[in-house]
C-alpha cells in the first residue's frame, strides 16, 4: 500500500513539473524583448532645443483677453497669471477661456512649454490657432489630444508641446511652410452640476526652437535594441533626442539603446 502511494505521489509531481520544463519560454513575455541588430541605418538625425525665442513675463494684463461672459471671473497678471472662475450650478457643462496673441513661425519648429496649477474638480486645456502664408486661418488643435480636457489636480504641472506636430495632426493636408501660430488660448471647464470657485494659475509660458542636425546617411550596422513596453512610451517620447531609420523600421535612441519606435 505504501509503495502504491509512493508511485502516486511521484506521478503527481511529474505531472506538474514536466509541462513547466517543456513549455518554459513559450509563453509571451511581458518585459522588454531584445532584437538582433542585423539591419543597417539609412539615416540619422539629431534633435536639440535652442534658446528661448518668446516668453510671457506676466507683467502686462492687457496682453490677455477675458471674453465677456455670464460666468463671474477675475483675471490677475502679476509675475504669474491667475484666472479665478465662480461656476454656478447648472444642468449642463460650462467653460470659460482666456487668450493672447503670439507670433511663432512654424518654420522654426517651436516647442512651447507652460506650467500650470488647476483646481481639482474641473478640467482645462490649451488650444493654438494660426495663419498660413496666404493668411488663411487654421486651428492647431484637435479633440482627442492629451492637451484637451485635462483634469485639474491641484498641483503644478509642466507640459511641452510640439507646435508643428499639433498643427499637422489637426490639418494633415495643410501646407505649414511659412505658417505661424498667432494665438494661444487656455480654458477652464466644469461638468454639469458643479459649482464654486476654481482657479487656473499659469506660472510659465515660453517657446524654444527645436534644432535638427543634418541627416547622416552613411549606412552602418544597428546596435541591439529593445521593444518598448506600453508603460514606457511616455518616457521614450519625453526623453528621446535622436531618431534613426533602420531597415526594420523607425527607431529612436533611448537610454543608450536603439528602440523600435512603435509607441
Amino acid at each position: 500500500m505504501k509503495l502504491r502511494l509512493y508511485f502516486i505521489v511521484i506521478i503527481a509531481v511529474l505531472t506538474l513539473v514536466v509541462p513547466a520544463v517543456f513549455l518554459r519560454g513559450t509563453l509571451p513575455q511581458q518585459t522588454a524583448t531584445e532584437i538582433d541588430g542585423l539591419s543597417h541605418l539609412t539615416s540619422i538625425e539629431g534633435v536639440s532645443v535652442g534658446p528661448t525665442i518668446w516668453k510671457d513675463s506676466f507683467n502686462n494684463i492687457t496682453q490677455w483677453t477675458l471674453p465677456s461672459s455670464s460666468i463671474p471671473a477675475i483675471l490677475q497678471v502679476n509675475n504669474s497669471l491667475k484666472l479665478t472662475v465662480a461656476f454656478p450650478s447648472k444642468s449642463s457643462p460650462q467653460a470659460l477661456s482666456i487668450y493672447r496673441s503670439v507670433n511663432l513661425s512654424l518654420d522654426r519648429d517651436p516647442l512651447i512649454t507652460f506650467s500650470t496649477t488647476v483646481s481639482s474638480g474641473v478640467s482645462y486645456g490649451i488650444r493654438f490657432f494660426g495663419t498660413t502664408t496666404n493668411n488663411a486661418s487654421f486651428a492647431a488643435w484637435h479633440e482627442g489630444s492629451s492637451l484637451q480636457h485635462r483634469p485639474g489636480l491641484g498641483t503644478r504641472q509642466t507640459t511641452s508641446v510640439n507646435l508643428v506636430a499639433e498643427s499637422s495632426l489637426a490639418n494633415p493636408k495643410l501646407s505649414l511652410t511659412g505658417a505661424r501660430i498667432t494665438r494661444v488660448l487656455f480654458y477652464l471647464e466644469a461638468p454639469a452640476l458643479t459649482s464654486g470657485n476654481f482657479v487656473l494659475a499659469l506660472y510659465d509660458l515660453h517657446a524654444r526652437p527645436q534644432l535638427h542636425s543634418l541627416p547622416y546617411t552613411r549606412s552602418f550596422g544597428c546596435s541591439p535594441g529593445v521593444y518598448v513596453r506600453p508603460e514606457d512610451c511616455d518616457d521614450v517620447r519625453a526623453s528621446a533626442l535622436v531618431s534613426f531609420t533602420c531597415q526594420f523600421g523607425p527607431v529612436i535612441y533611448w537610454k543608450n539603446k536603439l528602440i523600435l519606435a512603435d509607441c
